[in-house]
C-alpha cells in the first residue's frame, strides 16, 4: 500500500509517494466454528447456523480457493513451519539508467 507524504528542504515542500518494497506473503487464519468450519466475527457467531459459539468451540481455519473452510487443530497449528528470522527475497535487479530519479518508477 503506497502512501504519499511531504519531504521538507527547508522552505520547499516536495511530495513523495512511498511504496512497499515487498509483498506479504503470510496466511491469514480466521476464526472458525470446529464442528462445521463457519466463520466466527467478533461476537463468535457461526455464519452458517447463526448461532453463538463458545470460546472452547472456536478453532482456527482457512479459507480455500474453492471457498470451502479447512479447520487446523492443535496438531497441525503445531507442524506449520514458522520462519524462524526475517529475510528479504531479492527477486532481481533493474538497469539504473531505466529508473526516474523522479519519481522512482521505470
Amino acid at each position: 500500500m503506497a502512501a504519499t507524504m511531504s519531504d521538507c528542504f527547508g522552505l520547499v515542500s516536495a511530495p513523495v509517494l512511498v511504496s512497499p518494497a515487498t509483498d506479504d506473503h503470510r496466511e491469514c487464519l480466521n476464526g472458525v466454528h470446529r464442528s462445521d468450519g463457519g466463520s466466527i466475527r467478533h461476537h463468535r457467531a457461526c455464519e452458517l447456523d447463526g448461532r453463538e459459539v463458545a470460546h472452547q468451540d472456536v478453532g482456527r481455519g482457512v479459507e480455500m480457493p474453492d471457498g470451502t473452510m479447512a479447520v487446523l487443530d492443535d496438531v497441525a497449528l503445531e507442524r506449520l513451519p514458522l520462519p524462524t528470522r526475517h529475510l528479504i527475497e531479492v527477486l532481481g535487479f533493474v538497469p539504473a539508467d531505466t529508473i526516474d530519479p523522479i519519481s522512482g518508477g521505470g
